[in-house]
């Protein structure tokens, strides 16, 4: 993991904001359809992530600090940092979906 000039300039293009965008759209897209992430998985966390989801279609929810979230990412900056330049596409739409339990609100409790 590094936060590289690679990675600054890779966030900084108009095609990553839109295609991170659209990972988020696609994500919010298979959730409302019945598809969560592998981290989502009780009833009442199905029920925040949808609710999420609703709003990030809907377009009441800041997708842009969202974009802003997949950077911080360990894979997405693998991948750009690599030489070649990974498959970062694929990687951001899975980090879109694992992080849409974090971006609904949904938070581990330790007891």
């Amino acid at each position: 993991m590094a936060i590289t000039q690679a990675v600054i300039d890779f966030g900084s293009t108009p095609n990553f904001r839109s295609k991170a965008r659209l990972c988020y759209w696609t994500a919010s897209d298979l959730i409302i359809g019945g598809t969560f992430p592998v981290n989502v998985t009780t009833v009442p966390d199905k029920n925040l992530v949808t609710a999420y989801a609703s709003r990030v279609v809907q377009g009441s929810a800041d997708v842009q600090a969202q974009v802003d979230s997949l950077l911080c990412t360990v894979a997405l900056q693998n991948a750009v940092n690599a030489t070649p330049m990974g498959d970062t596409d694929t990687i951001m739409l899975a980090q879109a979906k694992l992080q849409m339990k974090l971006l609904a609100g949904v938070v581990t409790t330790y007891t």
